[in-house]
Protein backbone atom coordinates (compact mmCIF):
# COMPACT_ATOMS: atom_id res chain seq x y z
CA UNK A 1 0.00 0.00 0.00
CA UNK A 2 1.38 3.40 -0.98
CA UNK A 3 1.63 6.48 1.90
CA UNK A 4 -1.58 8.13 -0.83
CA UNK A 5 -3.22 5.20 0.12
CA UNK A 6 -2.89 4.59 3.92
CA UNK A 7 -3.32 8.60 4.01
CA UNK A 8 -6.77 7.93 2.15
CA UNK A 9 -8.09 5.27 4.83
CA UNK A 10 -6.47 7.52 7.60
CA UNK A 11 -8.79 10.32 6.33
CA UNK A 12 -11.77 7.64 5.69
CA UNK A 13 -11.25 6.65 9.24
CA UNK A 14 -11.17 9.94 11.14
CA UNK A 15 -14.36 10.87 8.97
CA UNK A 16 -16.44 7.77 10.14
CA UNK A 17 -14.88 8.19 13.67
CA UNK A 18 -16.31 11.75 13.62
CA UNK A 19 -20.02 10.58 11.95
CA UNK A 20 -19.91 7.83 14.36
CA UNK A 21 -19.51 9.76 17.43
CA UNK A 22 -22.09 11.96 16.58
CA UNK A 23 -25.38 9.99 15.80
CA UNK A 24 -24.05 6.40 17.15
CA UNK A 25 -21.45 7.46 19.61
CA UNK A 26 -21.39 3.33 20.83
CA UNK A 27 -20.85 2.25 17.72
CA UNK A 28 -17.00 1.36 15.87
CA UNK A 29 -15.95 1.59 12.42
CA UNK A 30 -13.34 -0.76 10.35
CA UNK A 31 -12.46 -1.54 6.75
CA UNK A 32 -13.78 -5.20 5.57
CA UNK A 33 -11.92 -6.45 2.60
CA UNK A 34 -15.29 -7.28 0.21
CA UNK A 35 -15.83 -6.33 -2.91
CA UNK A 36 -19.61 -6.71 -3.60
CA UNK A 37 -21.06 -4.46 -1.02
CA UNK A 38 -19.48 -0.68 -0.44
CA UNK A 39 -20.73 -1.33 2.85
CA UNK A 40 -22.02 -3.07 6.01
CA UNK A 41 -23.83 -2.04 9.09
CA UNK A 42 -23.59 -5.09 12.05
CA UNK A 43 -26.07 -4.49 14.39
CA UNK A 44 -24.85 -7.57 17.02
CA UNK A 45 -21.36 -6.57 17.03
CA UNK A 46 -22.74 -2.53 16.48
CA UNK A 47 -20.17 -2.01 13.97
CA UNK A 48 -20.42 -0.06 10.73
CA UNK A 49 -17.77 -1.37 8.02
CA UNK A 50 -16.46 -0.19 4.70
CA UNK A 51 -15.27 -1.91 1.61
CA UNK A 52 -11.16 -1.24 1.69
CA UNK A 53 -11.55 -1.70 -1.88
CA UNK A 54 -14.02 1.09 -2.63
CA UNK A 55 -12.51 2.93 -0.64
CA UNK A 56 -8.98 2.76 -2.07
CA UNK A 57 -10.78 3.07 -5.67
CA UNK A 58 -13.84 5.60 -4.76
CA UNK A 59 -13.73 9.38 -3.30
CA UNK A 60 -14.32 10.86 -0.08
CA UNK A 61 -17.73 12.11 -1.14
CA UNK A 62 -18.76 8.40 -1.66
CA UNK A 63 -17.12 6.77 1.22
CA UNK A 64 -18.39 9.62 3.27
CA UNK A 65 -22.29 8.72 1.61
CA UNK A 66 -22.08 4.99 1.95
CA UNK A 67 -20.96 5.66 5.83
CA UNK A 68 -23.71 7.89 6.42
CA UNK A 69 -25.76 4.76 4.43
CA UNK A 70 -25.03 2.11 7.06
CA UNK A 71 -25.62 5.03 10.17
CA UNK A 72 -28.88 5.41 9.11
CA UNK A 73 -29.23 1.17 8.97
CA UNK A 74 -28.16 1.37 12.64
CA UNK A 75 -30.47 4.48 13.88
CA UNK A 76 -33.12 2.44 12.12
CA UNK A 77 -32.91 -0.61 13.44
CA UNK A 78 -32.51 -4.11 12.63
CA UNK A 79 -35.23 -5.70 10.06
CA UNK A 80 -35.66 -2.47 8.69
CA UNK A 81 -34.11 -2.92 5.54
CA UNK A 82 -34.38 0.06 2.64
CA UNK A 83 -38.06 0.58 4.19
CA UNK A 84 -39.93 3.40 5.20
CA UNK A 85 -38.43 4.08 8.54
CA UNK A 86 -34.80 3.38 7.08
CA UNK A 87 -35.50 6.66 4.25
CA UNK A 88 -36.57 8.88 6.65
CA UNK A 89 -33.80 8.38 8.73
CA UNK A 90 -31.40 8.95 5.77
CA UNK A 91 -33.76 12.14 5.14
CA UNK A 92 -32.83 13.30 8.60
CA UNK A 93 -29.13 12.99 7.88
CA UNK A 94 -29.57 15.00 4.52
CA UNK A 95 -28.97 11.98 2.25
CA UNK A 96 -30.53 10.89 -0.63
CA UNK A 97 -32.02 8.14 0.11
CA UNK A 98 -31.01 5.69 -2.40
CA UNK A 99 -30.57 2.00 -2.20
CA UNK A 100 -27.49 1.44 -4.18
CA UNK A 101 -24.83 3.87 -4.66
CA UNK A 102 -23.57 4.57 -8.38
CA UNK A 103 -19.87 4.47 -8.37
CA UNK A 104 -16.95 5.95 -10.98
CA UNK A 105 -15.02 3.24 -10.72
CA UNK A 106 -15.09 -0.49 -11.70
CA UNK A 107 -13.52 -3.40 -9.80
CA UNK A 108 -13.82 -6.23 -12.52
CA UNK A 109 -10.92 -8.04 -11.08
CA UNK A 110 -12.24 -11.76 -11.30
CA UNK A 111 -10.76 -15.03 -10.54
CA UNK A 112 -13.68 -16.94 -11.88
CA UNK A 113 -16.08 -16.33 -14.73
CA UNK A 114 -19.69 -17.81 -14.96
CA UNK A 115 -20.75 -18.47 -18.07
CA UNK A 116 -23.27 -20.78 -20.84
CA UNK A 117 -22.08 -23.05 -23.00
CA UNK A 118 -23.66 -23.10 -26.25
CA UNK A 119 -21.78 -25.15 -28.72
CA UNK A 120 -18.25 -24.51 -29.03
CA UNK A 121 -19.07 -20.63 -27.56
CA UNK A 122 -19.35 -19.37 -24.21
CA UNK A 123 -21.40 -15.98 -23.44
CA UNK A 124 -20.67 -14.31 -20.06
CA UNK A 125 -23.53 -14.47 -17.08
CA UNK A 126 -21.10 -12.50 -14.05
CA UNK A 127 -18.14 -12.72 -12.19
CA UNK A 128 -16.90 -14.16 -9.15
CA UNK A 129 -13.75 -13.76 -6.51
CA UNK A 130 -14.52 -17.16 -5.22
CA UNK A 131 -14.46 -20.47 -6.93
CA UNK A 132 -18.26 -21.40 -7.00
CA UNK A 133 -18.84 -24.95 -5.33
CA UNK A 134 -20.86 -26.50 -8.51
CA UNK A 135 -23.04 -25.01 -11.38
CA UNK A 136 -24.33 -28.33 -12.52
CA UNK A 137 -28.12 -27.23 -11.25
CA UNK A 138 -27.34 -23.79 -11.84
CA UNK A 139 -30.01 -22.37 -15.07
CA UNK A 140 -30.73 -18.66 -16.16
CA UNK A 141 -33.93 -17.30 -14.43
CA UNK A 142 -37.00 -18.72 -16.17
CA UNK A 143 -35.21 -20.48 -18.69
CA UNK A 144 -35.71 -24.43 -18.03
CA UNK A 145 -33.55 -25.47 -21.14
CA UNK A 146 -30.52 -23.80 -19.60
CA UNK A 147 -29.90 -26.53 -16.86
CA UNK A 148 -26.25 -28.15 -17.80
CA UNK A 149 -25.55 -25.32 -19.40
CA UNK A 150 -23.71 -23.13 -17.02
CA UNK A 151 -20.58 -23.62 -15.83
CA UNK A 152 -17.16 -21.64 -14.76
CA UNK A 153 -13.87 -20.88 -16.01
CA UNK A 154 -11.02 -18.52 -14.55
CA UNK A 155 -11.75 -15.19 -15.81
CA UNK A 156 -8.48 -15.09 -17.06
CA UNK A 157 -9.13 -18.10 -19.48
CA UNK A 158 -12.56 -16.13 -20.10
CA UNK A 159 -11.25 -12.90 -21.09
CA UNK A 160 -8.38 -14.66 -23.46
CA UNK A 161 -11.10 -16.40 -25.32
CA UNK A 162 -13.74 -13.61 -25.42
CA UNK A 163 -10.81 -11.59 -27.05
CA UNK A 164 -9.45 -14.47 -29.73
CA UNK A 165 -6.21 -15.14 -27.99
CA UNK A 166 -6.89 -18.86 -27.26
CA UNK A 167 -9.22 -21.21 -28.55
CA UNK A 168 -12.27 -22.92 -26.77
CA UNK A 169 -10.51 -25.74 -26.65
CA UNK A 170 -7.99 -24.61 -23.96
CA UNK A 171 -10.74 -23.07 -21.85
CA UNK A 172 -11.12 -25.16 -18.35
CA UNK A 173 -14.47 -25.41 -17.93
CA UNK A 174 -15.96 -27.01 -14.62
CA UNK A 175 -19.55 -27.29 -13.06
Amino acid sequence: MTPAERQKLETIETLASSLLARHLPQWSFSFNRQRRTLGLCRYREKRIELSLQHALAGNLDQAKETILHEIAHGLAGPRTGHGPRWQQVMRDLGQNPRVTAKTEYDLDDYTWAIVRKEGNDLHWITGRYRRPQRTSHWMLRGQPHTLGTVYYCRFSDYAAFSQGMIPFAEVALYQ
